[in-house]
């Protein structure tokens, strides 16, 4: 496995043992033993190790009842009742039987197993890891992104943001903000009076967050709702503390010791029958077989290892040609995999001893395989994962190519993985992926068996394969616009860097008036120390080496209660952030020579099917603050030539009004509305001339939430 492929699976333990037990008849085994969670628990078990492949995994615990939110909120959880009896003497077996298909379990005195999977959510991620989170507790999509998924194993089923959206009305990033407001009745969140899920969504859309909302209550026109927001202003703050999930808990297990490893179907198979779970026994045998079975590798695949100047022999012939590239840790590739349709593969060395603009080898060994490519026919058929990269490499891949990684995002979207053996553990059981471990070419016999997956899908649904062709028509024309590259203006960019470093200066100054003392303000421990130790600000939270967290919530949670330190820092981390970010990354990337920024783009990185990119990212470069419209300026036409700006004017939301034959949106297109105005204006009852350009945004993110969920 490469670090690429690294996923972690945290199991909700606590939540599927109630689950279980109240879900279940009542069960015992033959000494009287109530067992009925207990069964529940290994049968979704028995699934659950078959439905996820992951790298790591580990099973969450409750430690005990009384945890941190109790000093913030005595009532907090106070109306749930006691442990049911025939339950208590479950929970032992419960540990005993995630040990028995060893797996590692976690608990922490103080908190609850919902803070310590979002502890080690944000641990995991911040290492590479992708993290599925296997539980049906509504508390936990707070933590859903890009990299952390919620699945329900009873449903098999993973939570999207429309399914967010349908349950808060709001994005996971706003579901403690709309629980702040409606509170809880389940763990007595008191929550503000009278305000339901729908109400409370409409509060955050219009002012984002319940501290904003707090902060412009004046604007709040219906006057009993604006009282009631007032007198229960401190349950609004106490209840989003409660509602958070604090993804800072000092835990002390460290996530490599989540490796999975196989498990032993007989000590598996001893601990069903001495609890008599009959039932479970056929179950237990296709786990074996798809899960601990060890196999050799296959006959079809026949590999050999060859010198680089065999490599024009072996292309020669071909009729298809699978190729992948392998890469050191800078980027530069030092080997090659090569497959033909017969499932024949060869394995060379690359000796690299320079590298161009794009990092590519320029040694000799480099020549010599540039030059077997080059003698292909174009009529060969040429596979590859991300085949876009390979044609930096390869300028002839241009021609007849087949992406398997392009292939697998139109099939079935980002949750499929980019990478080839990613995309090998989606497509393929576990099986068929030990069968090629063996292979010297283990990637190209994987890349074979994607591939072949991905014909047989394309083949039930053809219409997919027809949105393939229009996106691969695509990839030589990116693969031309990363060549080209992007202007820009390096002395006004050296100047803006000038011009930023001048105000960090200022702002430095200005916090260290207010200190009256110098300090690292790059330093969050400092910050945190001055902010909570000597300005006395209350509410802090620390990390597990004892250091207060200062992120930028917290920092604009405490700049809106007139904090100025906090308002200074944050102003000066905004400048920080544009200078290295931007200004710095910018020049850095950009040749001297040509004055150009070569950016790579992607089109299997978002859910919606646009365009990202990355290395330099040239999509998020600010637009509203005067600092962002500065860097955008920075962007230039070569001499001769002019900049254009070319958009189609809310082609999605045409082509919705004209499938779905929407006939106000219809309307409101054919006379020329502005459709996110129009939205806005309908969501916050105003007129259209009133909905300023924050509440369009709003709205905006409404339509396309419609649109992509």
């Amino acid at each position: 496995m490469t670090d690429s492929q690294k996923c972690l699976c945290l199991i909700d333990g606590s939540g599927y043992i109630f689950r279980a037990f109240y879900a279940l008849p009542p069960m015992t085994r033959a000494d009287g033993t109530p067992v009925g969670a207990v069964y529940g628990f290994v049968n979704m078990l028995l699934n659950l190790v078959q439905e996820q492949k992951c790298t790591h995994i580990a099973v969450v615990f409750d430690a005990a009842r009384e945890t941190f939110r109790q000093k913030i909120y005595s009532e907090y959880k106070k109306n749930r009742k006691e442990t049911p009896p025939d339950l208590i003497p479950q929970f032992p077996l419960i540990r005993e039987a995630v040990k028995t298909f060893g797996l590692p379990y976690v608990e922490l005195n103080g908190y609850e197993a919902d803070d310590l999977i979002a502890t080690y959510a944000r641990k995991a991620t911040e290492t590479g890891f992708q993290v599925t989170i296997v539980s049906a507790d509504k508390d936990l999509m707070q933590l859903m992104t890009d990299t952390v998924s919620v699945y329900d194993p009873l449903k098999k089923k993973v939570y999207t943001d429309k399914d967010v959206l349908d349950k808060f009305g709001v994005l996971p990033d706003k579901v403690v903000d709309v629980q702040a407001l409606m509170g809880d009745s389940s763990d007595n969140i008191p929550g503000a009076r009278g305000i339901g899920p729908k109400t409370a969504a409409a509060l955050i859309a219009q002012f984002d967050t319940v501290e904003n909302l707090l902060h412009h209550l004046s604007e709040i026109p219906q006057e009993k709702r604006r009282l009631t927001l007032q007198q229960d202003a401190e349950n609004i703050r106490i209840s989003k503390k409660l509602a958070t999930l604090d993804a800072f808990a000092p835990v002390t297990t460290e996530i490599e010791k989540f490796k999975a490893r196989a498990p032993n179907r007989q000590v598996i198979l001893q601990f069903i029958q001495e609890n008599g779970f009959k039932s479970l026994l056929k179950k237990t045998e296709n786990f074996e077989n798809n899960r601990v079975q060890t196999v050799s590798a296959p006959s079809e695949f026949k590999e050999r290892k060859i010198e680089v100047k065999q490599l024009k022999a072996f292309v020669s012939s071909v009729k298809k040609l699978f190729v992948v590239l392998e890469w050191d840790k800078q980027g530069v590739p030092t080997g090659l995999q090569l497959c033909d349709e017969n499932k024949n593969c060869v394995h060379c060395s690359i000796a690299t001893t320079e590298t161009d603009l794009f990092g590519f080898s320029t040694g000799d060994d480099w020549a010599v395989v540039q030059d077997a490519f080059s003698a292909l026919e174009p009529s060969v058929l040429k596979i590859g994962c991300d085949i876009k990269k390979l044609m930096h490499c390869f300028p002839c891949l241009k021609d007849n190519f087949f992406d398997v990684g392009l292939a697998g995002y139109n099939l079935s979207g980002s949750k499929c993985g980019h990478t080839v053996e990613q995309l090998q553990e989606y497509y393929c059981t576990a099986a068929e992926i030990l069968n090629v471990q063996s292979l010297t070419c283990a990637q190209c016999a994987a890349l074979v068996q994607v591939y072949e997956k991905e014909l047989a899908l394309f083949a039930q649904e053809e219409w997919v394969n027809r949105v393939y062709k229009l996106d691969s028509a695509l990839i030589p024309i990116l693969y031309n616009m990363e060549n080209g590259g992007v202007c820009v203006n390096r002395s006004a960019l050296t100047d803006l860097g000038v011009f930023f470093d001048e105000q960090l200066k200022t702002l430095e100054k200005e916090i260290f008036e207010l200190t009256q003392k110098p300090f690292n303000i790059n330093s969050p421990a400092q910050v945190g120390h001055i902010l909570f130790n000597e300005q006395k600000l209350q509410g802090g939270k620390k990390t597990k080496t004892g250091n207060y967290v200062t992120d930028s919530g917290v920092l604009e949670a405490a700049a809106e209660e007139g904090n100025q330190f906090a308002k200074k820092v944050l102003e000066y981390r905004q400048y920080a952030k544009l200078k290295s970010t931007y200004i710095d990354a910018l020049l850095q990337d950009s040749d001297n020579q040509e004055n150009r920024v070569h950016t790579t783009y992607s089109l299997v990185s978002t859910t919606t099917g646009r365009l990202s990119s990355f290395n330099p990212n040239l999509q998020n470069i600010p637009i509203r603050s005067d600092e962002g419209k500065k860097i955008r300026a920075c962007f230039v036409a070569k001499q001769g030539c002019k900049l254009i700006c070319a958009d189609y004017s809310q082609i999605e939301l045409r082509l919705i009004a004209d499938v779905a034959n929407v006939t106000a949106l219809k309307k409101a297109f054919l006379n020329g509305e502005d459709i996110h105005t129009r939205t806005a204006a309908q969501v916050f009852k105003i007129l259209p001339e009133a909905v300023t350009p924050a509440e369009r945004r709003k709205a905006k993110a409404i339509n396309f939430g419609i649109i992509y969920g």
